[in-house]
């Protein structure tokens, strides 16, 4: 049976690392909300979850839903995500 593990494991020390590249944001509170095969998604400040790739496969998908989600915002007759940060792939921040 294969194992899978993630390529980069997303910590509370990388999440607040990626989340440097917005100097807007303050990072108030931080905790994880979810993880999956190939994503973890961390609550900030009790408002935005950020959802971070895990697995260098899973980001084509991340890509295409910022194209995406915008274009069905208002289309659907549901809420529709609508992502307000949008991440640098390969951002690693500085040291904390």
């Amino acid at each position: 049976m294969p194992v899978w593990t993630a390529d980069a494991v997303v910590d509370e020390e990388l999440a607040r690392r990626l989340l440097g590249q917005f100097p807007e944001l303050e990072v108030r509170s931080l905790r994880r909300l979810a993880e999956g095969w190939d994503n973890a998604v961390w609550l900030v400040n009790e408002r935005w979850a950020f959802r971070f790739p895990q697995r260098a496969i899973g980001v084509p998908g991340l890509e295409r839903e910022l194209v995406v989600l915008p274009l069905l915002a208002g289309r659907l007759p549901l809420p529709t995500p609508n992502p307000v940060f949008a991440g640098r792939p390969g951002y690693v921040g500085h040291s904390l």
